[in-house]
């Protein structure tokens, strides 16, 4: 697993709507609406800041990217196991067709996909390093 700009963006997109959304999310911030789209848009270079993060993963009281950070780092110190990888390229295939059969925000499903072309390139990296052994 990696963190690219295109995940973090679609885990802060994730974090404003569990904050309630981009009003409630700027109102937490003390920025604008305008300013939180930006940050979750991924035409938009400009990415959210630590503090950002900080502020709402402390107002909804979730992990959403600190998590997925900390979890990365755990990962790190592993041996990639393909199978494993591919499993859990099946669960984020499985979130998207889920999301998309219940008409979730084109957002959310993007953030998911977003996940699942990650998950894939888990499995083609573990794929790689379980030949070099």
């Amino acid at each position: 697993m990696s963190l690219t700009p295109q995940l973090l963006k679609a885990l802060f997109a994730q974090l404003v709507d569990a904050a309630g959304g981009v009003e409630a999310s700027g109102h937490v911030l003390g920025v604008s609406h305008q300013r939180v789209s930006q940050l979750q848009v991924l035409g938009n270079d400009q990415l959210p800041s630590v503090l950002h993060i900080a502020r709402l993963e402390a107002f909804v009281r979730q992990p959403v990217i600190t998590g997925y950070l900390a979890r990365l780092c755990q990962a790190d110190g592993e041996t990639a196991d393909p199978v494993k990888e591919a499993v859990e390229v099946v669960g984020a295939a499985a979130e998207v067709i889920e999301l998309v059969s219940r008409k979730a925000p084109a957002r959310e499903i993007a953030a998911a996909v977003v996940r699942l072309k990650d998950e894939a390139d888990d499995v083609t990296h573990a794929v790689g390093a379980a030949g070099e052994s």
